[in-house]
């Protein structure tokens, strides 16, 4: 137990305290209202669904608490990312969105492949891409950071 850290009578650390139904703030909401202020003030941090009706909730009935993307979300974000930065730069290059001729769109579904998944023919590929088609980097950049999230972020320890 860290000093001057306020801890919930009888509560581990990640233990699961609420589970809300539905995608409105008002079952959050709800369950936090029940609780007595005093309870509620000891929450430091709250692991939530990226839905803006449970930011909504948690800001009213929690403003000290610090909002944290659970796993699932923050994983499905970086895998956005890679994809996200080649439009961007088929947009720079091509002036366009891009095309099935342009080469980030050709390697879209290896760049958004877990690694784990990918033969080494394919990461070459995926490495020779990088090197040739993405002039400042944005797109190796998101890549890695996905990469690095998802290992982060993974209970199997077989990914790399």
């Amino acid at each position: 137990m860290m000093r001057g850290r306020p801890r919930l009578e009888g509560v581990a650390d990640g233990q699961l305290l609420e589970l809300a139904e539905g995608r409105n703030s008002t079952a959050p909401g709800a369950c936090f209202e029940a609780r007595p202020e005093s309870w509620r003030t000891r929450i430091g941090w709250a692991i939530l669904d990226l839905a803006g009706s449970y930011r909504a909730a948690l800001d009213l009935m929690l403003p000290h608490a610090v909002q944290v993307a659970d796993s699932f979300h923050a994983v499905r974000i970086a895998n956005q990312a890679p994809d996200e930065c080649s439009r961007w730069g088929q947009n720079e290059t091509f002036g366009h969105r891009g095309s099935r001729a342009d080469p980030f769109c050709r390697a879209r579904r290896r760049l958004t492949t877990a690694g784990e998944r990918l033969i080494t023919a394919q990461i070459e590929r995926v490495l020779g891409l990088l090197a040739a088609d993405d002039p400042h980097g944005d797109v190796r950049m998101a890549w890695n950071a996905r990469k690095t999230l998802r290992r982060h972020h993974s209970l199997d320890p077989y990914v790399q």
